[in-house]
């Protein structure tokens, strides 16, 4: 007992040294973005951001060790070390890259694709109805803004976006709409597309996100070659993980990859916010599987309500998955009580799914 006592003694020093390299690296974080201050240096620089995930990963398998669990390292030490910076106040820069004019950039997303570009290296300018972005420039005039910027990024609504790509219609700038949904704005997209650089992203991640080393980000083709080559280095130069993707089918995927998780989701809160447990009751009583599947469902619930409606009600794939979700609940309560069909069941969602890591317990 008394040797294991004395390898708990020595964990826990090695504890309190992690802790103190961890508070080390902030403060050096925090010198580095008194440099950038200094230096009128963008917040962020993706490609010193790539390179510690690697390094990081590499380290760990060097050593033996799990490379996914020195990513998920590497993402947590980056995000400190960015909030330690901005506590201090860092400003946005004037930028050498050029001009970005984002439309809707005071939205949640729009108020991210700000920084990102920013951290890119360009003078960013907004508009918005609802009114300016602290820190950057505003304009109430997009289209001949337009006309003096290297990019135009329309970061609106999927139900307002075909109106503003209207409106620029004519523009010789690089224009792409970062829409959840394509379909209500496909057309207007190929049509331009065929006179001016137009092109179509969309960032699968949400305002909040702070490390893109575990995202994805789809680059839909609208016609016009050249736009969405730029549209890929843009992206490449962060660390996400680029996917190049058919106009056409976007929807059809998002209907899967968007739509029926929101779905679910929401459907699972309704169950529960229905039911006679208060949900810090049900909490107490939850096994890893109920907690993680809360937490995702709290997420969404705290999310924008009306662009997520939107993602359901202006996506035409959506009555599809309705459809194979209403047949999926069936056969489950056809199931239970057929046990070789309930196993079977599972065992082909399993193949599906492939290696992967599992909660372990119910």
């Amino acid at each position: 007992m008394a040797e294991l006592d004395q390898v708990r003694q020595e964990i826990e020093k090695l504890d309190e040294r992690l802790v103190s390299l961890v508070q080390d690296r902030v403060e050096a974080a925090r010198r580095a973005g008194e440099l950038k201050r200094e230096e009128q240096v963008g917040i962020r620089d993706y490609d010193v951001e790539r390179q510690v995930v690697d390094r990081i990963r590499e380290g760990f398998t060097d050593r033996g060790l799990a490379p996914e669990i020195g990513e998920r390292l590497a993402r947590i030490l980056i995000s400190e070390a960015l909030r330690a910076q901005e506590s201090d106040g860092l400003q946005p820069v004037k930028g050498g890259q050029g001009r970005v004019l984002i439309v809707g950039g005071a939205g949640q997303m729009g108020a991210w694709l700000a920084h990102f570009v920013n951290g890119l290296g360009y003078e960013v300018i907004i508009n918005d109805v609802a009114g300016p972005l602290e820190g950057f420039p505003f304009t109430t005039d997009p289209k001949s803004t337009a006309e003096s910027c290297e990019i135009v990024i329309l970061a609106t609504p999927p139900a307002e976006t075909a109106e503003v790509l209207r409106d620029l219609e004519g523009v010789d700038v690089l224009v792409m709409d970062v829409a959840s949904l394509k379909s209500p704005i496909e057309d207007e997209l190929e049509r331009l597309a065929e006179d001016q650089p137009v092109t179509s992203v969309h960032p699968l991640w949400g305002p909040g996100t702070r490390v893109l080393s575990d995202k994805n980000v789809l680059v839909c083709d609208c016609g016009h070659e050249e736009a969405t080559e730029r549209a890929v280095e843009l992206f490449e130069r962060s660390a996400a993980h680029v996917v190049r993707f058919p106009l056409d089918r976007h929807d059809e995927a998002m209907a899967l990859t968007l739509g029926l998780p929101h779905a679910l989701n929401l459907a699972y809160a309704d169950v529960l916010a229905g039911s006679a447990f208060d949900y810090a009751d049900l909490a107490e009583l939850g096994g890893p599987t109920f907690l993680k599947q809360s937490d995702v469902a709290a997420e969404v619930a705290g999310e924008n309500a009306e662009l997520y409606r939107q993602i359901q009600a202006l996506n035409d794939e959506s009555e599809n998955v309705y459809e194979a979700l209403h047949s999926a609940v069936d056969a489950i309560d056809e199931n239970r009580w057929a046990q070789e069909a309930f196993h079977d069941a599972m065992r082909t969602y399993d193949r599906f799914f492939g290696p992967h890591e599992g909660v372990g317990h119910p």
